[in-house]
């Protein structure tokens, strides 16, 4: 039985960035050159430097193939009830 999630990753702070904490936790707020003002939660690096977490848009697969070697593969869904449609093709063996 495979699994589908959102990746997560750590950039270093953008510039002009605002932190602040809310309830506890600590966020950055900044605002790109073109876009929409963003948010993310903030995390230590492993060189004690702050850094902002950033999720994956689309899900990616995580399931045990046929010759049972774990394999994690892009999805490209957005959704996740169609993620999960794509894993149970994926463990079907169809495609991959």
């Amino acid at each position: 039985m495979g699994s589908v999630f959102k990746k997560q990753t750590t950039r270093l702070l953008p510039p002009g960035v605002e932190l602040f904490t809310k309830n506890g936790q600590r966020y950055a707020r900044w605002k790109p050159a073109r876009g929409k003002t963003r948010l993310a939660k903030l995390t230590t690096g492993r060189d004690g430097s702050e850094r902002i977490v950033t999720e994956s848009a689309t899900y990616t697969a995580n399931f045990r193939d046929g010759e049972g070697f774990v394999r994690k593969v892009a999805t490209g869904c957005r959704d996740e009830d169609a993620a999960r449609s794509v894993l149970g093709e994926l463990e079907r063996g169809r495609s991959w």
